[in-house]
C-alpha cells in the first residue's frame, strides 16, 4: 500500500513539474517564445565556426537591450603538460544585465547556440512580463558569480620571485 502510494505521489508530482514547463522557441525572425508569448528577441554577432568573438543580445519589443551574453576563452596553465604547455582551454559565457551593475558567468560547453542562451534564459525564469526579472537575476547572479574572469586575473599575476626561484 506505502509503495502504491509512493509510486503515485511521484508520478503526479513529475507530472506537475513537466506541466509547468513551457516550451521555448526561437523563431527565423529572433524572436524568443515562451508557450505561445513572444516575451523578447535575440540577435547574434560574430558566431562563426569556432569563432572565439561570439555575442549575443537579447531585446525586448522596444529594441531596448535586456541582456548581453559574450563568450570568452583563456588559457588555463595550470593544466599544462609536455604535450599541452599552454594548459588547458576554459571557455565560458558572461551575461550582463541592463540596470544591472554585475555579470555572470557560465561554463560554455557545446557549440554556442540562440537556443543555447534562450534555455539558460527560459531555465532561469530571467524575463518576466518582458522585462528582466530583478529576483530572477540576482539568483542567477549569486549562483554563477564571476569566477572565470576570477581565476584568468589570478592567472595573469605572475608569482613573485622568490616562489619562482624554488620551482625552477
Amino acid at each position: 500500500m506505502k509503495k502504491a502510494l509512493l509510486t503515485l505521489l511521484l508520478i503526479t508530482s513529475a507530472a506537475t513539474l513537466c506541466a509547468q514547463r513551457q516550451k521555448t522557441t526561437v523563431t527565423a525572425d529572433g524572436e524568443i517564445v515562451v508557450g505561445n508569448q513572444v516575451i523578447a528577441h535575440i540577435e547574434k554577432e560574430g558566431c562563426k565556426l569556432l569563432s572565439p568573438d561570439c555575442q549575443f543580445f537579447i531585446t525586448d519589443e522596444n529594441d531596448n537591450l535586456l541582456i548581453a551574453v559574450t563568450s570568452h576563452s583563456f588559457y588555463d596553465r595550470r593544466g599544462a603538460s609536455p604535450s599541452n604547455p599552454n594548459g588547458t582551454m576554459v571557455n565560458y559565457l558572461r551575461f550582463s544585465f541592463r540596470n544591472f551593475n554585475t555579470t555572470a558567468e557560465m561554463e560554455q560547453t557545446g557549440s554556442l547556440k540562440e537556443e543555447t542562451i534562450v534555455n539558460i534564459i527560459s531555465r532561469w525564469r530571467l524575463i518576466k512580463n518582458k522585462k528582466l526579472d530583478p529576483d530572477a537575476v540576482k539568483l542567477f547572479v549569486a549562483a554563477h558569480g564571476n569566477r572565470y574572469s576570477d581565476m584568468e586575473r589570478m592567472l595573469q599575476i605572475p608569482f613573485p620571485p622568490e616562489i619562482n626561484q624554488k620551482h625552477q
